[in-house]
């Protein structure tokens, strides 16, 4: 059982990054903000104090602060309240709301530097400067209120939380929405993966992206696939394994009849005088008795194990063995021969009998499909480390429908055969690790090529 849908391992991380990243930027923006007002504010103030000093203003107190629209409070040196703006409060008050004390001090070890602080006066915040005098020690103190600042500072602090706090609410939902778009496509997966499971192997994933998911799903569809062929090799495999016990079966119990068969025809030969009537009858009952042998022996080929007496060996000089041996019937059926054969191939490991019987079959099968004549082409050639050799004729093709059926276990659309031929010829080349194809079109020909390590 999950304790973690991948959607959430997505999201949160995702999310918390960005609600720290966005929280952490939005502190120190507010804090630089104030910073950089607040030191506005202070130098604007400290200006102020200039222009009044500057100008002579400083003992109009009422014209400053009507000016400016801050509170002037002038101090004797004993602290005593000499003018102010202010208007309650005793000297005493005064004095310690403004920290007069403390700034003194401080004025005293900066050498008789102003002295800028921030104050709360009467529950409202001010901006306090104290300048002293060089006439009788006094103390020169400006004070400019901060309410409006500070709810201006407060109203642009709470905007910039808003914006954070949208914006974590934003990249709360992208996240979410791109989890969604990211776990979709997997959980479809899942849910074909365990009906697949299940047994259904006809099931494929839908590609709705370009991205590793969609190449996931991709190879799932290819395995898929994969199983549905190896199903459907297992079970033709058994009904191979079935068809070839019950044909061996089948033709060793036919072999020994036939073999008696054959020997009383013999014997019937003997006493039969030559040029009878009957021993036309003989020749094809012989005949049809050896082509009955040759189908058991087809069988015989397809069911038990096959062994190669491999050698090294000439394909060129397999396949014009073959030819030579087959020259007769091409004449027979007016079929020219055409030889492109290739002077450079290496020697390679054969069973050249099984060999000949996979030409042979090949070719008598061109000769059927060519029976007005035509033109019979055998080259070889050598593409890497393969050989290959392709058998090419000018018959009447094969249909697409059957092309696909060419290598199953008794499939024919000739009258006679077992449709064992390209069967164990396809056996043969696999023995020796190569392979057979066939290229066809109706009406035009058909080529027949054979691979060869």
């Amino acid at each position: 059982m999950r304790k973690y849908s991948i959607q959430n391992k997505i999201v949160v991380p995702f999310t918390l990054l960005f609600v720290m990243v966005i929280v952490l930027s939005t502190f120190i923006t507010i804090t630089l903000f104030n910073k950089k007002y607040d030191e506005k504010i202070t130098q604007e103030t400290v200006q102020w104090l200039e222009v009044i000093f500057k100008t002579g203003y400083q003992l109009e107190i009422d014209k400053v602060k009507k000016t400016f629209g801050v509170e002037i409070v002038m101090f004797s040196k004993d602290n005593g309240v000499i003018s102010t703006t202010l208007k309650s409060g005793s000297d005493e008050q005064i004095a310690k709301s403004v920290k007069l004390q403390e700034s003194r001090r401080i004025i005293e070890r900066s050498g008789r530097k102003p002295v800028i602080m921030d104050i709360n006066f009467r529950g409202k915040p001010y901006k306090v400067i104290h300048y002293p005098l060089v006439i009788y020690d006094r103390m020169y103190t400006l004070m400019r209120g901060m309410s409006e600042i500070a709810a201006a500072k407060r109203q642009v602090t709470w905007t910039m939380i808003l914006v954070a706090v949208c914006g974590i609410i934003l990249v709360a939902l992208v996240g979410h929405f791109i989890a969604q778009n990211i776990t979709a496509p997997v959980k479809d997966l899942v849910q074909i993966t365990q009906k697949v499971a299940g047994g259904n192997l006809e099931l494929e994933g839908k590609i709705t992206t370009r991205d590793e998911i969609g190449e996931l799903t991709a190879a799932f569809n290819q395995m898929t696939r994969k199983l549905r062929q190896s199903q459907q090799e297992l079970v033709k495999a058994e009904r191979l394994a079935t068809a070839g016990r019950m044909a061996a079966a089948f033709a060793h119990d036919i072999r020994n009849p036939l073999s008696s068969i054959k020997m009383m025809v013999q014997l019937l030969r003997k006493r039969v005088q030559p040029g009878e009537e009957n021993q036309k009858y003989i020749r094809s009952i012989t005949e049809e008795i050896d082509r009955l042998n040759d189908i058991v022996k087809n069988i015989m080929d397809f069911a038990r194990p096959m062994k190669l007496n491999l050698q090294k060996d000439d394909i060129n000089s397999v396949l014009l063995e073959v030819l030579n041996f087959m020259e007769a019937k091409l004449i027979h059926h007016k079929i020219t021969l055409v030889k492109n054969l290739s002077k450079d191939l290496p020697l390679i490991m054969l069973d050249a009998d099984k060999l000949k019987q996979v030409f042979m079959n090949v070719i008598f099968n061109a000769i059927q499909s060519m029976s007005s004549g035509g033109e019979l082409t055998i080259a070889t050639k050598q593409r890497g480390s393969t050989i290959l050799v392709e058998i090419s004729d000018t018959g009447v093709g094969i249909p697409p429908e059957n092309l696909s059926r060419l290598f199953e276990p008794f499939f024919t659309t000739k009258a006679e055969g077992t449709g064992l031929g390209l069967t164990n010829a396809r056996q043969i080349l696999q023995q020796h690790g190569g392979d057979i194809e066939v290229q066809s079109k109706v009406g035009v020909g058909t080529t027949v090529i054979i691979s060869l390590p």
